[in-house]
């Protein structure tokens, strides 16, 4: 693991990864135009949090700061091991990281963090459907990818305490996590933010009484009407 020591927090990084990767972080840190709208998110609505697609966990310190409590996944072993040393180390008792893919039901599914001999994907890994990457960002047809199998849980296996925000970058896969979330959405009807370039989850949350609210770095926020006002 590469130690990295930022204001907010200390990090572990995954060996393997790309330098440009490496210094973006270092410099960046995870997304940090989204930051400040997590922050006003849990403010107006504190409660526990889903978040999914952690990689290193960049986001845990900002939401552990302002959730009751925050249940985290990712897919790859080596993000889980990095995120788990990262909350130990900064002391985020709020925190549970799960090593697991999201989705519409429990099974087993294949993932991949790269090509054979190349650098791994970090966050862009993703879950491989009929030897193709999900990720609408990604084409890697043709190329011979580092896969392994991982379980698949799905959000409704889990029970929550006034959850506010469910936030997923699972890089094309946001849409069956949703699908295995229906009836905690239904009781809590959280704010709902995804990485979904593509607009595949927009129906879906407009038929379950969600507003699009405009999309920040690349994520498209979501709010249920009935919490409009407030």
């Amino acid at each position: 693991m590469i130690e990295v020591v930022r204001p907010e927090a200390t990090y572990y990084l995954p060996k393997g990864l790309p330098q440009h990767k490496i210094d973006r972080f270092i410099e960046h840190g995870t997304e940090p135009d989204l930051l400040p709208l997590l922050e006003t998110i849990l403010t107006r609505n504190t409660g526990d949090v889903i978040t999914a697609g952690v990689f290193v966990g960049g986001l845990l310190p900002t939401l552990c700061k302002f959730a009751t409590r925050v249940w985290a996944w990712d897919c790859v072993p080596e993000h889980v091991k990095c995120a788990h040393k990262m909350t130990k180390t900064n002391g985020l008792r709020n925190c549970t990281v799960q090593l697991a893919a999201l989705g519409d039901r429990r099974e087993t599914v294949t993932a991949t963090t790269g090509c054979t001999g190349q650098p791994t994907l970090a966050g862009e890994s993703c879950i491989v459907e009929n030897g193709e990457c999900v990720s609408d960002l990604l084409d890697l047809k043709g190329y011979e990818l580092d896969t392994f199998e991982v379980e698949q849980v799905t959000i409704d296996s889990n029970k929550y305490r006034d959850l506010a925000l469910i936030q997923l970058d699972l890089e094309g896969y946001e849409l069956p996590a949703l699908v295995g979330a229906k009836r905690t959405i239904e009781q809590h009807t959280p704010a709902i933010i995804v990485e979904d370039r593509p607009a595949l989850c927009h129906q879906l949350l407009l038929s379950w009484g969600y507003s699009f609210q405009g999309v920040c770095s690349g994520d498209r926020i979501y709010i249920h009407r009935s919490k409009l006002d407030k």
